[in-house]
């Protein structure tokens, strides 16, 4: 794990010194000062909002689990795990999410924390659906090398989701055959630790529930697609505040950019991958360096700063601390 987090380390930091060498300091500074405070204050409210309904959706995964779980419970573990990948290394935040959850609703935390892969195979799908859309109205002057990267990191993530998703799908056919795997492979330590693995194994299954119930899959796509198809605006509404004129096909090719780099190694809080995704992408639109890192830069502030406030708001009304979550990752 700790060597994982000094990989991320040090992509930040080459990233970080690569990006400041090629820009003016003085006109960077300048770019951020000169931002609209009205239409930065909106990003956030929508930011903030979208978590929301991250926490609506997760309701209805959670109804297998437990059904009726207040969205407040659900919103609170939501910005608790999301501050959690925003301060802790080795983005743990998921776990942190099930933690929490299964601790305040007292419900199994494996069988939380199988609702959120589910959530995130709905999101991982989003997100290169998002991607192929950039690609597909991706204007001829900036087609070329960058799309041919991103086409290929799209087909190589679809490729793994789809394993994953063909997996999960012969373990709902089969829902006793993760415990028998889970029994034998822990079987070879101990048959405390086999009956445990089960056991486990068992209540991972329970939260997979969803799946088979029709009223309960709608309902979660529904709030998936509202969530992805509509956060570009958060992109959208930056550009208002830096006064660019750019439409909403760029809004939607700087998100996919962004999604991209907060999936590559980095320090928590995506310092610097982020950066350097959304610059980039802003690079190929047209923009000068410097204005296209000073809206990375606020872009990336605009995310991180109400999030992990309220997610540490969360943290304290929960009687939690991050040494708590600290502890839980060296667990």
């Amino acid at each position: 794990m700790k060597h994982k987090f000094w990989i991320g380390v040090a992509v930040s930091a080459g990233l970080l010194v690569f990006l400041f060498s090629r820009i003016d300091i003085g006109m960077l500074w300048e770019t951020i000062k000169s931002v609209d405070p009205y239409y930065l204050a909106i990003t956030q409210v929508l930011v903030v909002f979208f978590f929301w309904i991250r926490a609506v959706r997760w309701r209805y995964l959670m109804d297998p689990v437990k059904a009726g779980v207040p969205v407040g419970s659900l919103f609170s573990a939501t910005m608790i795990g999301f501050m959690a990948n925003n301060v802790l290394p080795a983005r743990l935040g998921e776990f942190v999410r099930a933690y929490s959850l299964g601790r305040h609703e007292e419900v199994p935390k494996s069988s939380v924390f199988a609702t959120i892969v589910v959530e995130r195979l709905f999101d991982g799908l989003s997100v290169l659906f998002i991607v192929i859309v950039a690609l597909a109205f991706m204007p001829p002057d900036i087609a070329g090398s960058a799309a041919g990267t991103l086409r290929k990191v799209g087909i190589v993530s679809m490729a793994a989701y789809a394993v994953v998703i063909a997996t999960l799908g012969f373990f709902m056919w089969r829902p006793e055959l993760p415990g028998r795997i889970a029994a034998a492979v822990a079987g070879l330590f101990s048959k405390g630790l086999a009956a445990k693995a089960s056991g486990l194994a068992d209540s991972f299954m329970s939260g997979l529930g969803v799946v088979k119930k029709p009223r309960l899959l709608w309902r979660i796509l529904f709030y998936t697609a509202v969530h992805w198809g509509f956060l570009p605006l958060t992109i959208l509404v930056l550009f208002k505040a830096f006064g660019m004129d750019l439409g909403l096909y760029a809004a939607v090719f700087i998100f996919a950019t962004s999604c991209i780099g907060v999936a590559l190694p980095s320090t928590p809080g995506y310092v610097g991958t982020f950066h350097a995704a959304v610059m980039g992408g802003l690079v190929l639109l047209g923009l000068d360096s410097d204005k296209a890192l000073s809206f990375a830069i606020v872009a990336h502030a605009a995310n991180y700063i109400p999030v992990t406030l309220i997610g540490l708001y969360c943290l304290s009304r929960e009687h939690l601390s991050l040494g708590a979550l600290r502890k839980m990752e060296a667990a």
